[in-house]
């Protein structure tokens, strides 16, 4: 489980920010600071159903924090958002669940995750 982030070496503030196995274990604040997702793929990799949340957090505690965004995908499924206007975070924090409910604390089994961030 490796959280990558690449930042473009000609003039843009576009960022990649990729993770494979998004489960329990959150990625705080994923930039250290406010982005705008344009782009967002998950990659639900396991046949069991998977949900991404993510909080404008720097600090989660799965089970406990709500998502301000929450997605639920079926499985084995991949599904590619473009957000015109972008969708803004103060402290992008995200992860992945196994359960539907709130105060799910079980980690996606294999969800991946590709945003653009800006």
């Amino acid at each position: 489980m490796a959280l990558k982030s690449t930042k473009f070496s000609f003039s843009t503030r576009d960022q990649i920010v990729t993770q494979d196995v998004v489960n329990a274990t959150v990625s705080d604040d994923v930039l250290v600071g406010s982005a705008t997702v344009y782009s967002l793929v998950l990659h639900n990799n396991h046949s069991s159903a998977a949900y991404f949340r993510a909080a404008d957090s720097a600090s989660v505690v799965v089970g406990t924090t709500k998502a301000d965004l929450f997605i639920t995908m079926p499985g084995n499924t991949k599904k590619t958002w473009v957000i015109v206007d972008g969708l803004a975070f103060d402290n992008l924090s995200f992860w992945g669940t196994s359960g539907l409910a709130d105060d799910t604390t079980g980690g996606a089994t294999d969800l991946d995750a590709f945003l653009v961030l800006r």
